[in-house]
């Protein structure tokens, strides 16, 4: 071979050694490079499970807040309905004690009349009485 191809080959082996030492460093920076994103997306990883543990959390919180609202108006169209109930209880028993009281009331306003003539009556048999005791008293005088 002669002196030029000599130095053409070195010049290529040259360059080629540049070439692998370029693309080891590349590769390097490459490699760490990975190793960075295979961190962070750990790290990424790790904040979902946190999030969708967190999430979860919120979610049975949520469902828990949910059943107990759902209890509540259940509970409160229950008292509701109690309420009317009760409510209509308390017409019957105030229009039943109306009733009542009117009748004891005209019960009571006849017993009122009914005494006042037996009172009267009364008077009168006494006033008899008196009026025979007086002409009886009078006869012996």
């Amino acid at each position: 071979m002669n002196d030029n191809t000599d130095g053409i080959i070195d010049q290529l082996r040259h360059k080629l050694m540049l070439s692998e030492t370029q693309n080891c460093e590349k590769m390097t920076k490459a490699e760490a490079r990975i190793k960075e994103l295979r961190m962070e997306i750990t790290a990424l990883n790790e904040d979902i499970e946190i999030a969708t543990t967190c999430n979860d959390d919120v979610n049975t919180k949520l469902k828990n807040y949910n059943n107990k609202v759902t209890l509540a108006e259940a509970r409160i169209q229950d008292l509701e309905a109690n309420n009317f109930e009760l409510t209509r209880q308390i017409e019957k028993v105030t229009n039943s004690s109306d009733g009542i009281i009117n009748e004891l009331t005209n019960k009571l306003m006849m017993a009122e009349k009914h005494h006042h003539v037996k009172m009267t009556e009364a008077e009168e048999r006494t006033k008899k009485k008196k009026l025979e005791v007086w002409k009886v008293n009078s006869m012996h005088l």
